[in-house]
């Protein structure tokens, strides 16, 4: 056999495979030609396969598909002629995806579409699936509307008839994302702890808040803030965000695996004591709002957080039985400081001698008569005579005309009567300041004006204003004396 002879018998004379096509199989082809009608694929068989050119166009009538890309494609038919489907391919791709995310519990994300009273519609990249009302968040969804057109996540509770029926779950997320902070916040929960979180529900008593996971804390209405509160509502809103402390953790008996947790916004605002009350002194006269009534006196809102109390001895110069039948809850009054304690933070008040409701026709500079009602370290409280049972003032310590850190009590004894000029009335509230000394120094400029217009000698007027009618303080014994019938 010569070497031709070799050579053709060596030559392969088997003609070129060709790929064996099935109907549903899903084939990569390359593009070949972009016709008016059709794009043509490459696939490997005896011919080029078609692809309607609408599929890959969209409503303007523009694609992105160019000569030598490569598609994945869905086999419609083989004979007589290669046929496939773009969309269809997508839609099996997808399919195929949902199948393996429901396998392997991997969230899917989802465009919601529509909505109606059972739940919510899902396009899942081409597949159809639906998630349920009670599966869209982790508390009950009034208005399912507010998701259409979002795009969530989701994950895949049920995959049957081979991707024709897709049910969808977002709760389940939410509960899972949920619990997984739930633990990051309980390694947080510990007695002082200070945390964020979020306002839930307002309740007579308090506010719900959510610390993170789920997990809520109450904030009880004495906790919001240092002054009173009638109701949450007044201070706090749903959703709103706020700094707690974290004041006990306890085992919830109702259910062992909760805690019932104590939080507080006030603890975390300082103490309003330190500020409002720098200013505050014996004998100033303040004005509050009464914020709570006891058998035994009336408290005072002096200050945001700071209150104060009214004794019901310190109501009315008469005998009553309930601070209700002087002042109401909720009422404006003007007050005196009896005393600040800065140790306990109490702070006692009167009404007596705060000059509510005094008589017009008191004015600065009249002289009155007027009955000691109270003594205090700081000064006097009387009741001007004929002016109204309303009428009251102080008379401050050192316009008594007794020397520093006299006894008041021993000089103007309870039921002495005085007589004292108005000093200042405040025209809002009536306020009255009196004073003893100012009627002594004015019988003395009296009595001088009446010598120097008798013809004063020139001993008396080197004396620096001396007169022979004696001292201030004589002067003050002799009123006094008169007074008490001495």
């Amino acid at each position: 056999m010569t070497s031709k002879d070799n050579d053709f018998n060596s030559m392969d004379f088997r003609m070129p495979s060709t790929r064996r096509l099935q109907v549903g199989e899903v084939i990569d082809g390359q593009v070949v030609l972009i016709g008016e009608s059709h794009v043509f694929l490459d696939v490997g068989a005896k011919s080029e396969a078609t692809i309607d050119l609408q599929e890959i166009t969209d409503d303007e009538g523009h694609h992105d598909v160019k000569v030598g890309d490569t598609l994945h494609a869905y086999i419609v038919s083989v004979e007589p002629e290669v046929v496939l489907s773009y969309a269809r391919a997508r839609s099996h791709l997808s399919r195929e995806r949902l199948q393996d995310a429901y396998d392997m519990g991997v969230p899917v994300q989802g465009k919601v579409t529509g909505v109606n009273k059972g739940g919510l519609e899902i396009d899942l990249g081409g597949v159809r699936a639906f998630c349920p009302i009670s599966q869209i968040d982790v508390n009950y969804c009034e208005d399912s509307s507010i998701y259409l057109e979002q795009t969530l996540e989701f994950r895949v509770t049920e995959f049957a008839q081979e991707g024709r029926n897709v049910v969808v779950s977002r709760r389940a997320l939410l509960q899972e994302q949920r619990d997984e902070q739930a633990e990051v916040t309980r390694a947080q929960l510990f007695e002082g702890a200070e945390i964020e979180a979020e306002v839930v529900t307002l309740q007579p008593y308090g506010a719900f808040v959510d610390l993170g996971g789920g997990i809520q804390g109450l904030v009880h209405i004495s906790e919001i803030g240092h002054s009173r509160v009638e109701h949450p509502e007044e201070v706090l809103k749903v959703g709103q965000k706020v700094r707690v402390k974290i004041l006990r953790v306890e085992p919830d008996p109702k259910n062992p695996k909760r805690e019932k947790i104590g939080l507080s916004i006030k603890a975390l605002l300082g103490d309003p004591w330190d500020g409002a009350t720098a200013d505050l002194v014996e004998g100033a006269t303040v004005t509050g709002r009464v914020v709570r009534l006891q058998p035994y006196g009336a408290f005072v809102e002096i200050a945001p957080g700071v209150d104060g109390l009214i004794h019901v001895s310190e109501l009315s110069d008469r005998r009553i039985n309930h601070p209700s039948e002087v002042v109401q809850d909720g009422q404006t009054v003007t007050v005196t400081v009896l005393k600040v304690d800065h140790k306990t933070h109490r702070v006692s008040l009167s009404l007596l001698g705060s000059g509510q409701g005094s008589g017009e026709d008191l004015s600065v500079g009249s002289v009155v008569d007027a009955v000691v009602n109270r003594i205090k370290p700081f000064g006097l409280l009387v009741q001007i005579k004929g002016a109204g049972k309303n009428a009251r003032g102080l008379i401050p310590a050192e316009d008594t005309g007794t020397g520093k850190g006299a006894n008041l009590r021993k000089a103007f004894p309870e039921g002495t009567e005085v007589r004292a000029m108005i000093t200042s009335v405040e025209p809002d509230t009536g306020r009255m300041r009196l004073s003893i000394t100012g009627v002594v120094e004015q019988q003395e400029r009296e009595e001088f004006a009446q010598l120097q217009g008798g013809g004063a000698t020139a001993g008396q007027a080197a004396g620096g204003g001396k007169t022979s009618f004696g001292t201030l303080g004589d002067l003050l014994k002799s009123s006094m004396k008169k007074k008490r019938g001495r």
